[in-house]
């Protein structure tokens, strides 16, 4: 992924890329406004959750937010299937819907925001945190 992003970026300078565990950020802690979170925590274990969620936290200023997507755990065929899915072939559907809302709640963010939508048969749930 970072040999694609260098690839689309060319050769704009004021960007930095870096790699990184999302348990154990390279960063510093309070040093950044805005996170963002696209269809990335409902592939993660619900241990390693907790673990990323408070990490953010730590990185992110007082007053900072965390834009964050995610399948969205509600109660209707597209996501029974979707968690059969994912039991039947753990590979090729490696993520689960999750309440996002909830998880968030629980690791210490005050929800600013939320919206549920459908994105091509899911629910997704977008939300905006921020850190108090």
């Amino acid at each position: 992924m970072l040999k694609a992003a260098k690839r689309k970026l060319g050769n704009r300078a004021s960007v930095l890329l870096v790699q990184g565990d999302a348990a154990h950020l390279p960063f510093s802690s309070e040093s950044f406004d805005i996170v963002t979170a696209v269809f990335t925590l409902e592939i993660l274990g619900f241990e390693e959750l907790a673990s990323v969620l408070r990490e953010v936290l730590r990185i992110l200023r007082r007053g900072g937010r965390l834009l964050a997507i995610s399948i969205h755990n509600r109660a209707c065929r597209t996501v029974k299937l979707y968690k059969l899915l994912s039991r039947v072939f753990p590979t090729v559907f490696n993520c689960r819907p999750i309440e996002l809302d909830k998880l968030l709640t629980r690791a210490g963010f005050r929800i600013a925001r939320k919206h549920e939508a459908r994105l091509y048969g899911p629910p997704i749930i977008i939300a905006v945190a921020g850190k108090e």
